[in-house]
């Protein structure tokens, strides 16, 4: 088995400049394209699965969900999110949510891929011109069609593959 950990654009050691935002078309084109990879590689079989925990969960599950590409066969996701507005870390429950995560993940979106930690122009023109997430979460702090394009709560008609999904009883 062959495991690939791959960084959303613009951050640790992807290219391109840093996506407007979380669960994005382009996150998800970005995901596709990852998985034709992957399964066109010499060493694989043609069948790919995902995992992920918290971001990259709810990442599987949207790649389950809205965009199946064939070569994905069945995800394991571990406390994802099915309604990105009620609970997942930015306004659970429909209040904002004033947490580390909120308050850091734009500056941890900036830092460059280990071990090297490369700072040069091109990655501070990559990673410091993009507006912050934050001010995108604050224009949006009422549900709506911006959290429910990508919640698969609205599209569970479309999640077919196998999966294993494992959260807690408390956990947001």
């Amino acid at each position: 088995m062959k495991v690939a950990n791959v960084d959303i654009r613009g951050t640790g050691s992807s290219e391109d400049v840093l996506i407007e935002r979380e669960y994005t078309s382009q996150e998800l084109d970005d995901g596709e394209r990852v998985v034709e990879l992957l399964a066109r590689h010499s060493r694989s079989n043609g069948r790919v699965g995902m995992h992920g925990l918290s971001w990259t969960a709810f990442n599987s599950l949207m790649m389950a969900t809205l965009r199946h590409p064939p070569a994905l066969r069945a995800i394991f996701a571990a406390h994802g999110s099915e309604d990105l507005y009620k609970n997942d870390i930015h306004f659970m429950d429909g209040i904002l949510h004033q947490d580390e995560y909120i308050l850091s993940v734009d500056h941890e979106n900036a830092l460059p891929a280990p071990p090297q930690y490369i700072m040069d122009e091109k990655w501070i023109k990559e990673r410091f011109t993009a507006r912050p997430w934050i001010d995108v979460y604050l224009e949006h702090q009422l549900d709506g069609e911006f959290w429910q394009k990508h919640s698969i709560k609205y599209a569970y008609e479309n999640f077919t593959l196998p999966a294993y999904l494992l959260a807690g009883f408390y956990d947001g």
